[in-house]
């Protein structure tokens, strides 16, 4: 017991350690201030830095239609991207090249130059009758059946019931010859087609020109719109052949043929808007997209220009 007691004494009798003294003291304060302050300013300077960041490269704004950029946006890569301006100019120069179409009605040609072939026979078969041997109940019903041939001929031919082409073509006994003749210039001329409108609005380029025959459900093309006539070119038009004919018919009997050809020809040739709009939209599928090869680092949007 007393031993441990002893012990006890020894150890509680240790020297303390020193007292540092106030200068100690005053350096270990300041290297704690020190410290601190090295780690406040490595921490504004993060933080700095992070703000300049931020600053510097701000996050991707998704911009809408008609925004206006505030920085130049660059391709991060390349890739193709589908230029709007250039193949809507393509598309619209492949609709311009779609040829008009027309429909070509041959079908009312060919019935108005039998009925005309139809009044020249029967003109004939009455003319030609012997007045003097018919009785007086015969002749009145032959005068009624010229004026009846002469309302039909003045229909058809679009000329005055009352005028010289008529009475041109009973002195000449409607003439087989002039019948041919005339029967030929108008075929000609309306089997090129004669349009029902002035053919100022047709485009007057170099292009074809589409004509759908309605008789024979065909098609063929015209090399270009200024060959599309309408009624006063096709009257030009049968002028001009009608001079050929001078060297086998008197004046007299050409300028009748003209008449007779200038009054009969009637439009047979009429625009076809709805089937031209359909084949200029069927040709827009076959015009590809044009597209533009941006490079990386290519400049997608300029800053301040939208």
């Amino acid at each position: 017991m007393s031993r441990h007691l002893d012990m006890t004494r020894a150890l509680s009798a240790r020297p303390s350690p020193p007292k540092l003294g106030f200068f100690r003291r005053l350096g270990r304060r300041l290297n704690w201030l020190k410290t601190r302050e090295i780690v406040s300013q490595a921490g504004f300077v993060g933080l700095l830095s992070m703000v300049t960041v931020i600053l510097a490269f701000p996050p991707p704004h998704n911009y809408q239609e008609g925004e206006v950029s505030e920085y130049t946006i660059r391709a991060d890569k390349a890739f193709l991207v589908v230029d709007e301006r250039a193949t809507e100019k393509a598309r619209q120069a492949a609709v311009a090249e779609v040829p008009p179409v027309f429909i070509l009605d041959d079908i009312v040609s060919g019935q108005r130059q039998s009925e005309a072939a139809a009044i020249f026979r029967k003109g004939r078969s009455l003319v030609g009758a012997d007045i003097a041997a018919l009785s007086p109940d015969a002749a009145l019903a032959r005068q009624e059946e010229i004026s009846a041939l002469q309302g039909e001929f003045s229909r058809l031919f679009n000329i005055p019931a009352e005028g010289r082409v008529w009475e041109a073509v009973v002195e000449r006994a409607f003439n087989a010859n002039i019948e041919r003749q005339f029967l030929a210039l108008v075929s000609e001329a309306m089997g090129f087609g004669v349009l029902d409108r002035p053919n100022d609005f047709i485009d007057q380029r170099q292009l074809p020109v589409s004509v759908l025959v309605s008789s024979t459900h065909t098609e063929y093309m015209v090399p270009s719109a200024s060959g599309i006539f309408d009624q006063t070119a096709d009257w030009r038009f049968m002028g001009l052949r009608a001079r050929v004919l001078r060297s086998s018919f008197s004046r007299g009997d050409v300028e009748l043929i003209l008449a007779l050809a200038n009054g009969f020809v009637q439009p047979t040739l009429k625009f076809d808007a709805f089937e031209t709009d359909r084949r200029k939209h069927q040709s827009l599928p076959r015009c590809p997209a044009t597209l533009l090869n941006l490079r990386a680092g290519g400049v997608i949007v300029r800053g301040g220009t939208g």
